[in-house]
């Protein structure tokens, strides 16, 4: 599956555009270019490929994801977490009936292999996931559309632990894409240029 949207991170006025893509089983990335005053100011890359992780910037080192951590990527990368629960989560329970916006939710709690516990706030009545919290993150979707049969949302607020807040616009989502093996690996995104090979002495 591909997905373009539309970003805006609303505390730093800066904004992009951005591609995700889903694969097999474990198989995400992302690209975000980055905008500020209306010039190109970097780019952000994720990859997983379920067995290799990370982060990479045009603007910072490579953060490679290790133990728990990749554990954790490997399970957000999972297009249909839904269908494959009993794998990806240690445990999953309904904790309680709340509200969210003054709708009436499922919180529905589920714990990783490493610990971490991601909670969804499901729609009593849609049954769709209208916020999820993890690792001090919170998740708001919203404006749910029909894409092919699929009820997928096309705005995500995310707000950070600081508070910062992101909003995500998709644009576009196409189905029966298969993406290079190569977009789910590590790239040369953010390595450091490669030091000049010196020609070799004469007397060598």
């Amino acid at each position: 599956m591909l997905v373009r949207f539309d970003i805006a991170m609303e505390d730093q006025g800066i904004t992009g555009k951005g591609i995700e893509w889903f694969g097999g089983a474990s198989q995400h990335a992302q690209r975000i270019e980055l905008t500020a005053a209306g010039k190109r100011i970097g780019v952000i890359r994720d990859y997983c490929n379920g067995k290799k992780a990370g982060t990479e910037t045009t603007f910072s080192g490579p953060d490679e994801k290790l133990g728990g951590k990749l554990t954790d990527e490997v399970t957000d990368a999972a297009l249909w977490p839904a269908l494959d629960w009993k794998t990806l989560y240690k445990t999953v329970s309904i904790a309680k009936l709340d509200k969210v916006d003054g709708t009436d939710v499922f919180v529905v709690e589920k714990k990783t292999a490493s610990g971490r516990t991601t909670t969804d706030f499901v729609s009593a009545a849609t049954f769709l996931v209208v916020k999820t919290e993890a690792s001090g993150s919170t998740q708001t979707l919203s404006d749910y559309r029909d894409v092919l049969g699929v009820k997928l949302p096309f705005t995500r607020l995310v707000t950070a632990p600081t508070g910062t807040r992101n909003v995500l616009q998709v644009r576009e989502v196409k189905f029966n894409v298969k993406p290079a093996p190569s977009l789910f690996a590590p790239s040369a995104l953010g390595q450091p240029p490669r030091a000049p090979s010196l020609p070799m002495r004469p007397w060598s």
